[in-house]
C-alpha cells in the first residue's frame, strides 16, 4: 500500500508535520510525524512523531474535540 497523504502542517521554514496514512507489517498506521528539507531540497521524515493503529483513530479524534473546546475556552 503506498502512503495515503492527508496534509502538511508547516512547522517552522524547515520542517513540517506531515499526516498520512501508511502499512507497516500488514497493519494500517496513522503517522504524525516531522518531516525536514534535506539538502537535496525534498522533505524527508524524522524519528519524531507517532504511528497510531488506526482502530485507535476514534479515541484520538475525541481527544483533539476535547483540546478543541480547552482552546476555545482559553480564547
Amino acid at each position: 500500500m503506498q502512503p495515503i497523504h492527508i496534509a502538511d502542517i508547516e512547522r517552522n521554514k524547515t520542517e513540517i508535520i506531515r499526516i498520512e496514512i501508511s502499512e507497516f507489517k500488514d497493519k494500517k498506521l496513522l503517522n504524525i510525524r516531522t518531516w525536514y528539507l534535506n539538502d537535496n531540497g525534498e522533505y524527508a521524515p524524522t524519528k519524531k512523531g507517532i504511528s497510531l493503529n488506526i482502530d485507535k483513530f476514534n479515541a484520538l479524534k475525541e481527544a483533539i474535540l476535547k483540546a478543541e473546546q480547552a482552546i476555545n475556552d482559553l480564547i
